[in-house]
């Protein structure tokens, strides 16, 4: 069990590694919907995923985070266009049930930080276009 959770940190690890790269922007030109989204969600949705599987989070949590699981979801599946207030509604609503979830889960505080640090990779996404 504990190699299946250490493996999972380190998933998420490479997914913050490569979001904090594909934030790197050249330009002065702010990101558009879509380019924020390709950045925010990939964490997000691993984020997700780990919390909805994991054995560390209680079915009580779990609760919580299926409040905002749709619109995780719609935001970031990209069927639709994302509009800026779908962005907010992500950073003000998603993140900080996501965020509260991680910290009431029985997760170690090693996993506790990763997984945070994969939500905050999201939220500095998110904030740029404020």
């Amino acid at each position: 069990m504990k190699r299946v959770i250490s493996a999972v940190g380190f998933a998420l690890a490479i997914v913050i590694a490569l979001s904090l790269a594909a934030c790197q922007t050249t330009s002065g030109v702010p990101p558009t919907a879509s380019e924020v989204i390709s950045r925010a969600c990939p964490p997000l949705n691993a984020t997700m995923v780990v919390l909805e599987n994991s054995p560390t989070v209680s079915d009580k949590l779990r609760e919580r985070l299926n409040e905002v699981h749709p619109l995780v979801k719609t935001v970031c599946s990209g069927e639709l266009p994302a509009l800026p207030a779908d962005l907010h509604a992500l950073e003000d609503v998603a993140i900080p049930v996501i965020i509260d979830v991680i910290a009431d889960s029985s997760m170690n505080d090693k996993q506790k930080n990763v997984a945070i640090l994969s939500v905050a990779v999201a939220q500095a996404v998110l904030a740029s276009v404020r």
